[in-house]
């Protein structure tokens, strides 16, 4: 598997990936593939922390950071994270979390706080259930003073 920043090319794909991935999630609107293609045309979107996984010169998955703000602190979002489903539980989607959390170090962004809404996704360290919702996460120092939900 290949991780690397998405092109220009790869949004059309990249919009079926999404839309695939939240089909049958328990905790979906059904309009993420939407919100990944405004969130690429907003001022939030940073291209570096827009990532595919690629196997077999497929696009399998997704992952967007995009700069918030929590109560006028300015802070790094991760929504969504997406995997087709024949390639869900295959560690894909931690592999994007982690390559998008060494550009975000690398490039100082932020601390990050998240929640998966899935009873599927296990890490190891770091991590903490409640209410069905795992929480994950991560601290590096930081350009931006905030944490990310």
């Amino acid at each position: 598997m290949n991780i690397r920043q998405e092109q220009l090319i790869d949004y059309a794909i990249v919009y079926q990936v999404v839309k695939k991935s939240f089909e049958n999630a328990e905790h979906s609107d059904g309009n993420e593939q939407d919100l990944v293609a405004r969130l690429k045309n907003s001022i939030s979107f940073i291209p570096e922390l827009s990532l595919v996984a690629v196997e077999e010169n497929r696009i399998v998955g997704h992952i967007l950071f995009t700069k918030a703000f929590v109560n006028d602190v300015e802070v790094l979002a991760l929504a969504p994270l997406s995997v087709l489903p024949e390639f869900q539980n295959r560690g894909i989607g931690l592999s994007l979390i982690k390559q998008g959390h060494r550009i975000a170090s690398h490039d100082a962004f932020c601390q990050v706080l998240f929640w998966l809404l899935t009873k599927n996704f296990s890490v190891g360290r770091g991590t903490g259930r409640k209410k069905g919702r795992t929480t994950l996460l991560w601290t590096f120092r930081s350009r931006f003073r905030g944490w990310v939900v």
